[in-house]
């Protein structure tokens, strides 16, 4: 719902800044109204700022002051949480500092009534300032620890937090872009052209390509890496069922158990969803079988080998970098700063190499 609202606000501003207040106003308040019923302030407070400028524009003042009020009344409660929040971690950095200090002080204490004992007792308890040096080494010695263990219990608790945000925002990336799939698919049913239906096809498999990436990094135990080998074999899986009805296509998988962050993972699945939707559709026009290959090295330390292509008839030559797809695919490798080449092979086979990141 809060996709569907936010999608819906924005459609409204669409609309609102090409002039058709009738639209936006309709679209923005089915966002108030869904953001009304999650009880979500911010969304509430967007919405209502934008009929606030709509109603103006009507010059409907007695609904534009209304929604001025809910825009004010939403933007102070989120104010009000923020200060609690602020009040709640200072009085946490007082707490802590003030143990410190007590602490401080019981060791001064304690370091002076040792001092002035050893200066009593010093010519007869030499055994006994032996001792009393190594309590201190060992007091001092364990709050050293508990002061590294509270440390690292809050480093511990900081790290936690920030896992827990970062799988929040991969779980709403992916959301989101199944949204823009959903959207996507229900604007392309009303179109009777095939060719445009084609083009919001692979526009949605571009999106599905992006959303299946965002939700391995949600499900990962370690969000700054993910396998690469079981991803892109799903990716892979995932294109021929979708493009290959009614043909016999086998993958030719060789990919090494390696892992890549989401900056190399994105353009690289990118690259992929082309070169293989593209070999789905026109590689295989003259037959009912075929072989698609993919194949994933570290070829040393530094860089990684990917081949990939079909078996298919191959590209004429007046064809080659026309397409969208080709452009897409020159415009990933350069975010890979990566090389790609055409292989003298059977059917059309691709060879790209690039740096590890």
């Amino acid at each position: 719902k809060r996709g569907i609202a936010n999608t819906l606000n924005d459609l409204g501003q669409i609309y609102l800044k090409r002039g058709n207040i009738h639209k936006a106003k309709t679209y923005i308040n089915r966002s108030l109204k869904i953001s009304q019923e999650m009880g979500e302030p911010s969304n509430i407070r967007d919405a209502a700022k934008q009929l606030e400028n709509i109603y103006a524009k009507e010059h409907n003042w007695k609904n534009a002051y209304e929604m001025k009020g809910v825009f004010i009344t939403m933007r102070d409660s989120i104010s009000n949480k923020e200060n609690e929040k602020h009040l709640i971690r200072k009085q946490a950095e007082f707490d802590i500092e003030k143990k410190e200090q007590e602490i401080a002080l019981l060791s001064t204490k304690n370091e002076n009534q040792e001092l002035k004992l050893l200066k009593n007792k010093r010519a007869v308890y030499y055994i006994s300032t032996l001792l009393a040096l190594l309590l201190i080494v060992g007091f001092l010695g364990y709050r050293s620890y508990k002061k590294k263990h509270e440390i690292n219990l809050l480093l511990k608790k900081q790290n936690e937090e920030k896992r827990a945000m970062l799988k929040e925002i991969h779980h709403r990336v992916k959301n989101n872009l199944q949204v823009v799939n959903s959207l996507l698919k229900f604007q392309s049913r009303e179109i009777e052209d095939e060719s445009i239906v084609s083009v919001f096809k692979e526009a949605q498999q571009r999106v599905i390509s992006m959303a299946l990436l965002h939700e391995k990094m949600y499900k990962s135990d370690d969000l700054s890496t993910i396998n690469v080998q079981d991803h892109i074999s799903i990716l892979a899986e995932d294109l021929v069922k979708n493009y290959a009805v009614g043909k016999k296509i086998e993958l030719d998988l060789s990919i090494e158990d390696v892992t890549m962050g989401i900056k190399t993972l994105v353009p690289l699945g990118l690259i992929i969803n082309e070169i293989i939707s593209n070999a789905l559709k026109y590689a295989f026009t003259d037959t009912d079988k075929g072989i698609i290959k993919l194949h994933l090295r570290q070829d040393n330390s530094k860089g990684f080998e990917m081949t990939i292509g079909d078996n298919g008839k191959g590209i004429v030559n007046s064809e080659k970098g026309d397409g969208l797809g080709a452009k897409l695919i020159n415009i990933f490798t350069k975010q890979l700063d990566g090389i790609i080449t055409e292989l003298n092979s059977t059917g059309t086979v691709y060879k790209l190499v690039f740096p590890k990141s």
